[in-house]
């Protein structure tokens, strides 16, 4: 029993490692050999690159076609990228790693080259950077990365591939050279004329800035067609008819029906280009009234009329040959401002350019508006006052005058004379306006006198030393100011209120009328007399 345990003992170790051995020689042989799972492509011509796409490719890999040796372009655990040699001849790939282990693959069909491509001619022969160019010829690659093309040396894009023609895009360049066409595994062609890389298709100015339906307009620039119906041009995407055209400069007439926008240019077989700025289609401006028609050196003129825009800069408006200030656009009125210098004449506007459009009638030009003179210099409400000056209207409807802040009817005006009637209110300073918004004032005030009315006295009759009641209007409040005398002897004042006087008779009056009199407002004087008695004894 115990000889059995040694004995097993012993062997033990001897048969596990066999047994490993036994279960390990297999996955090892299997993690040796490469799998190769499919191949892309599957034929082509010498100087094709293969894909071999598999696993346990191992660091080092290396392949075979039909025993001729791939050399190797790229290795990766799982993809070896490979070419195939000049000599080489249709077979298996076979894929070796770098424990000797090996296998076979897919076959790969080797085929013969492609013939070598032929340039016949292009057109056009000359264009600028980004027109296209359209090359004639054939065994060229339909497919569009199978042609590499360049111009002059440098890459150009391929936008359409046939056998027989290709489409190419001229590159930014300047100068001529060939162009060279390379396709894939069959070589490459080179023109026999040189390709010549005009001037880019550019707007470096669209003069005028803005015009009217039916004119003209210069677009000045580089890479044009200096053939008329090669180049289209379009506003807003309306057409316009080109009338004139060099490499530099195209003229074209605007449609009737057009809206303000940038301007663009195509030219055929060439590039295209917009302008930087927005054109104005701008229709020509009327006057279809103005008001007033008269007014000094900075009164406003009101304009009414049609396609006026909205920024007064665009904006020039001119009284004959001096120039208006715009304080104000909009499409239908402009608000103008008379400037120093100016003279009757038509008022024209033109705008962004395009006019003028005239007044029919003239806008008077006043003289400044200035007051010189008042006659009087006060009254009661309801005289009449003379104001003597310069600039005002000859019309009295169209003479705007206020004594203080009440409103005076004018009588009668001229350019250098206005009659007025005093309203009523209190004094202040004469102010004058005239139309288009001038104004002019006096420094001083009107005083708008207000007289004292006696309606009644008590008694008629009596010694020195009697004692008066007047009753009536305006007399005040204040005593110091009031004067009321007899026969021309002033009389004792002893208290006042605006409707009631009381006054004593003094020494030396004499029986005659009452007076009564306020500074600066009026007088009035009674038509009966008061009789003086002797003082009973």
């Amino acid at each position: 029993m115990g000889s059995e345990v040694g004995i097993s003992g012993s062997l033990r170790p001897v048969a596990v490692a066999a047994c490993l051995a036994l279960l390990t020689a297999p996955s090892v042989q299997a993690q040796a050999a490469p799998v190769i799972e499919h191949i892309e492509p599957t034929s082509g011509p010498p100087g094709t690159v293969v894909h071999i796409i598999g696993r346990r490719f191992g660091q080092g890999a290396t392949a075979q076609l039909n025993g001729k040796p791939l050399p190797v372009v790229s290795s990766l655990p799982n993809r070896i990228v490979v070419r195939v040699p000049g000599d080489a001849s249709s077979g298996r790939i076979e894929l070796i790693s770098t424990r000797g282990a090996s296998t076979r693959g897919p076959e790969f069909r080797v085929t013969p080259l492609p013939p070598a491509p032929v340039i016949d001619g292009f057109e056009p022969t000359s264009g600028p950077p980004g027109s296209e160019v359209t090359v004639r010829g054939k065994n060229f690659s339909p497919r569009l990365t199978g042609n590499r093309v360049t111009i002059a040396g440098r890459p150009v894009v391929v936008t359409s591939a046939t056998p027989v023609r290709l489409v190419l895009t001229v590159p930014e360049l300047q100068g001529a050279g060939p162009i060279l066409i390379r396709v894939r595994h069959a070589g490459d062609a080179t023109s026999a004329q040189s390709f010549t890389v005009s001037a880019a298709t550019a707007i470096t100015a669209v003069s005028p800035a803005s015009g009217p339906p039916g004119g003209e307009i210069t677009i000045r620039g580089s890479g044009f067609s200096s053939t008329a119906r090669d180049n289209r041009v379009y506003i807003h995407n309306t057409p316009l008819t080109v009338k004139s055209a060099r490499a530099d400069e195209l003229t074209a007439v605007l449609p009737q029906k057009v809206a303000s926008g940038t301007v663009l240019v195509d030219v055929r077989g060439g590039g295209r280009a917009q302008s930087a700025e927005p054109f104005v289609v701008q229709r020509l401006p009327t006057i279809r009234s103005f008001s007033p028609r008269r007014g000094a050196v900075g009164s406003v003129i009101q304009v009414r009329g049609t396609n006026f825009g909205t920024d007064p800069a665009l904006v020039e408006a001119r009284l004959g040959e001096a120039r208006l200030t715009v304080r104000s656009a909009r499409r239908t009125r402009l608000e103008l401002v008379v400037p120093e210098g100016a003279t009757d004449d038509r008022i024209s506007i033109r705008v962004s350019g395009v006019g003028p459009a005239r007044s029919e009638e003239r806008f008077s030009v006043a003289s400044s508006l200035k007051i010189v003179r008042l006659q009087p210099s006060a009254g009661p409400a309801g005289s009449e006052l003379t104001i003597e000056g310069e600039g005002f209207a000859p019309s009295a409807a169209q003479n705007r005058v206020k004594i203080g802040k009440r409103r005076a009817r004018v009588l009668e005006a001229t350019s250098t004379r206005l009659k007025v009637r005093v309203p009523r209110g209190k004094s202040g300073p004469v102010h004058v306006r005239v139309p288009g918004g001038s104004t002019t004032r006096t420094t001083g005030p009107f005083v708008i006198t207000r007289p004292p009315k006696v309606r009644g006295v008590s008694p008629r009759r009596g010694p020195v030393g009697t004692e008066l009641t007047l009753r009536g209007t305006g007399f005040g409040d204040n005593s110091a100011v009031l004067q009321v005398t007899l026969g021309g002897h002033p009389l004792e004042v002893t208290s006042v209120r605006d409707d009631v006087v009381v006054v004593r008779v003094t020494p030396g009056a004499p029986s005659g009328p009452l007076k009564v009199a306020i500074p600066l407002q009026g007088e009035h004087e009674l038509s009966w007399e008061f009789q003086v008695e002797a003082a009973p004894k």
